[in-house]
């Protein structure tokens, strides 16, 4: 009966702590992507452009003579859609809105896919609303690659310190 209770004991107060550390990881998790969330919204630090917004996409696309056929059989058919579809005030408040625009672009981009698909094919350029698509995903991944290091800079470094701490360790050991 005695171990019965032992046990019960055990598991309940294994139990509770589980949970707490879950909800404190939990917590943690929900504060860090409202953080994001708010940084994104607000373009702080890594989100200061906004690469989803049809005048960073026309300063990127549209000024690169180099690359004609994303400008014109892109970018200009995906304005033409969204100055078609919202008025001035509502272009500007999707400038603001960096979450609005990008749905708007996703939308305007789908909407459109099959004329930008035959620009494209009237151009031989197929590959380049794949491209397009890709590049819209992966710009400012410099700032994910820089918070990588940091971590793989403080994993070696608490490894070097874990191999300190043992090194001392054994010094003491020695001792004895």
């Amino acid at each position: 009966m005695l171990k019965i209770l032992l046990f019960s004991l055990l598991g309940f107060l294994l139990l509770r702590f589980a949970v707490r550390l879950l909800a404190k990881i939990l917590g943690i998790l929900l504060i860090g992507m409202a953080l994001v969330l708010f940084a994104y919204q607000k373009g702080i630090g890594p989100f200061e452009r906004n690469y989803f917004s049809l005048k960073e996409l026309e300063k990127i696309y549209c000024t690169n003579e180099n690359d004609p056929y994303s400008c014109d059989c892109i970018v200009q058919i995906i304005a033409e859609d969204l100055r078609g579809r919202f008025s001035a005030g509502e272009m500007q408040e999707m400038e603001n809105d960096r979450i609005k625009g990008a749905y708007a672009l996703h939308r305007s981009l789908n909407a459109r896919r099959k004329e930008i698909e035959a620009c494209l094919i009237t151009t031989q350029n197929t590959g380049k609303l794949k491209e397009f698509e890709l590049s819209l995903y992966t710009y400012n991944n410099s700032f994910m690659r820089n918070i990588g290091g940091v971590f793989d800079m403080m994993f070696r470094k608490a490894g070097g310190v874990w191999d300190d701490l043992k090194s001392e360790k054994k010094t003491v050991d020695e001792r004895y």
